[in-house]
Parts: structure tokens; C-alpha cells; sequence
């Protein structure tokens, strides 16, 4: 979808997992059409740890 550079927080790079953001990443990439150029995650925790 996306052809430029990608930007993450400085919080995104400490807190959630690289497996995770790459899912993200995959999630917009897989998008059917294109959008505007912020994508929002609404990430909540899943379960007891």
C-alpha cells in the first residue's frame, strides 16, 4: 500500500514487541484500498499473564 518510508513512536519501539509491530505493519500493507496516511491501533491486552 505504502511505497514511503514508516514511522513508529519512540513509546511503539519500547513497548510492543517487534512481532507485533510486524503484524501491524502487515495489516496496512494487506489494506484493499488506500487510506489516509495514519493508522490507528486501538491494542488492548489480552488475558492474565
Amino acid at each position: 500500500m505504502f511505497n514511503n518510508n514508516r514511522y513508529l513512536t519512540c513509546g511503539v519501539d519500547s513497548t510492543i514487541p517487534l512481532e507485533l509491530q510486524l503484524f501491524l505493519w502487515n495489516c496496512v500493507d494487506e489494506l484493499p484500498e488506500e487510506r489516509d496516511y495514519l493508522q490507528v491501533f486501538k491494542l488492548e491486552p489480552f488475558g492474565e499473564m
